[in-house]
């Protein structure tokens, strides 16, 4: 890597960790020209002596993504800001910051070294909202992109979100996450009120409401919104599929053709797990019997509305546009993307498919306790070596099954993101 920093060309760096990573083997902040610099590191304990040679280092930085704990929990370490900026003297360039996994921030002053940050997607911090707070109240830049990967989920954190929103305009971008945002009243229209005018892009994951329990109307008064893209889950055969997802998507095909601006309307359903339902009940065909028989309550709809509905599961979209008043089939596809233009929200959480990390689980508990039996039982000592076999091939397999199985996925557990410009 050493003989990489002297190469002036490279400004995108990602750094993935394996089992044998030793982040204090690896001297990244050796460079000097980075602009983007993405690190996934859930166990990086030496990550953080690194970072901040490389704030000082690296002052025309715009990006910063650190991904430092699994997608399915809060261990791993703690980073602060506070910290990761301390050696920084002079303002530097940073305007996306992006921290997945738990941080704080113990000091603000450091906050005024990066004037130009406008950006934000953030996990939950690591003392209950002080940090979020401190961090929001000591912005230079106004807020222009806001992204809850994991929502909210401490209490006190939707109203913290609320109050800066309410505080300042100019938000452009709204990314939530499937803990979402509390509806209590009308909290969610008076936050986004104020950025009317300049809101564009909204994205909500595992928008699972109904009209009793969300209060729609704090989406549909964005008259200029151009993109709006919704994740729908569909865990349960009767009840989510046959009732609740026809009339979340009902109730947002009305949000979507009461905006005079909206170009994009992405609705992806997250089938999880795949034994719940049967492939001849396949969620999708639900939500396109819904598109295809939804009549708008407006008689003027806008004509470059594209209504794009996408598994995750078996990898369909479907686009609709609008034609003599209704909402037709433009395009269909299924299978692989290679042709289409998708673009990515600034972050999203890595849910993947449900069934897939459950089969290593089980290959490895069954493994285990067939382990510890045979090491309790002196007859069984020699059928261990086998228990370990049977663990290798089993977790093995499945591996295997998992990646041939993704050919059309980005990662592992990966998902379709949405769709937001097709046509």
């Amino acid at each position: 890597m050493e003989a990489l920093t002297c190469m002036p060309s490279i400004t995108t760096l990602r750094l993935t960790e394996d089992f044998g990573t030793i982040w204090r083997d690896i001297r990244f902040d050796l460079f000097t020209t980075i602009r983007d610099l993405t690190i996934d590191a859930a166990t990086g304990y030496f990550l953080e002596l690194t970072l901040p040679n490389f704030m000082v280092n690296n002052p025309r930085l715009e990006r910063l993504c650190i991904k430092f704990c699994p997608g399915y929990g809060r261990s791993g370490w703690s980073l602060d800001l506070t910290f990761l900026l301390g050696e920084v003297k002079e303002p530097i360039a940073l305007q996306h910051l992006e921290l997945h996994g738990r941080w704080k921030l113990s000091n603000s002053d450091c906050i005024q070294l990066v004037p130009h940050l406008s950006s934000l997607c953030l996990s939950d911090d690591d003392d209950h909202g002080k940090s979020l707070e401190l961090l929001l109240c000591s912005l230079v830049h106004p807020l222009e992109r806001l992204a809850l990967p994991n929502g909210a989920r401490e209490g006190h954190g939707h109203d913290i979100i609320y109050d800066h929103l309410e505080s300042y305009s100019g938000l452009v971008e709204l990314t939530v996450g499937p803990s979402g945002l509390s509806n209590s009243g009308d909290r969610l229209r008076k936050a986004l009120f104020s950025h009317i005018p300049t809101l564009r892009k909204v994205s909500w994951e595992q928008a699972m409401f109904t009209r009793s329990d969300f209060d729609f109307a704090a989406i549909s008064q964005l008259q200029n919104l151009q993109s709006l893209s919704i994740s729908l889950l569909s865990s349960m055969k009767n009840i989510v599929m046959g009732e609740v997802i026809i009339t979340t998507a009902n109730a947002w095909l009305d949000v979507a053709t009461s905006l005079p601006h909206l170009t994009d309307l992405n609705i992806e359903v997250i089938r999880r797990p795949r034994s719940h339902l049967n492939p001849c009940e396949e969620p999708m065909k639900t939500i396109d019997l819904v598109v295809m028989q939804y009549t708008p309550k407006s008689e003027a709809l806008n004509a470059d509305l594209r209504v794009h509905t996408i598994s995750n599961c078996y990898r369909q979209l479907v686009t609709y546009g609008v034609e003599n008043g209704r909402l037709v089939s433009l395009y269909s596809r299924k299978g692989g993307f290679e042709q289409e233009v998708v673009t990515y929200p600034p972050c999203r959480p890595d849910f993947g498919d449900g069934d897939a990390p459950y089969k290593l689980w089980g290959a490895a508990i069954v493994s285990f306790c067939l382990g510890y039996w045979f090491e309790a039982y002196p007859s069984g000592r020699s059928l261990l070596a086998m228990a370990g076999g049977c663990f290798v091939v089993t977790m093995g397999l499945e591996v295997i099954h998992a990646i041939t199985s993704s050919h059309f996925e980005s990662a592992l557990f990966g998902r379709l993101p949405p769709v937001h410009h097709l046509m």
